[in-house]
Formats: structure tokens, C-alpha cells, sequence
């Protein structure tokens, strides 16, 4: 969770280089995790998936964040493809308070 948060941290900093070495430090941490839970069950192994998840996450919005310095004016259409990509992705949640809460934290 250390280096997620400070990834996170980075990110709102608006050091998205920083953040995503941060982040790639949590991949790593949680490819061993998820290797050794898995083997076990898929439940003691969640956690670690939704936390992955979080990760990839934050790295789509490093990625928005860098469209508004594109210089090849690409910069909107990659926004509202990223956008587009969200609204989906939350369609696609079961529509329940608690449910919801965590997607979006």
C-alpha cells in the first residue's frame, strides 16, 4: 500500500515520472503477492487483485493528465477515449452502493 499511495500522492504532485516508477514498484510487489495467494485460492488473493486494478487505474489517469502537454493535438481525442473507456467500465459495475464505493476509491 506504500508505494501505491505515494504513487498516488506523486500523481495529485503532478510528478507523474516519479509516480510511475512508484508504481511499478507496487506491480512488483503485488506479481509476488498474487503469485503466492493464487496458488491457494482466488479469495485470499482478491485483495491483491483489486489493488492491481487500482494501479492500472491510476496509470490511465497519468495518461490523461499528459494529454493536456500533447503536442501533436491528440490530446482531446485520447481524453474522451479514456473517458469513454471509464463511463463503460462503471456501466459495467453491479449497481449497489457498497459495490460502487469501492470501485471508486
Amino acid at each position: 500500500d506504500g508505494a501505491f499511495c505515494r504513487g498516488l500522492l506523486m500523481v495529485h504532485e503532478g510528478r507523474y515520472d516519479d509516480a510511475k516508477g512508484a508504481l511499478d514498484v507496487c506491480r512488483g510487489l503485488l506479481h509476488t503477492e498474487v503469485s503466492a495467494l493464487v496458488g491457494e485460492s482466488f479469495e485470499r488473493a482478491y485483495k491483491a487483485f483489486v489493488k492491481a486494478q487500482q494501479v492500472a487505474e491510476l496509470e490511465e489517469v497519468i495518461l490523461y493528465k499528459l494529454t493536456f502537454a500533447d503536442p501533436t493535438g491528440e490530446g482531446e481525442r485520447k481524453r474522451e477515449h479514456l473517458r469513454g473507456m471509464w463511463s463503460e467500465r462503471l456501466a459495467g459495475i453491479e449497481q449497489d452502493v457498497e459495490v460502487w464505493q469501492g470501485g471508486l476509491a
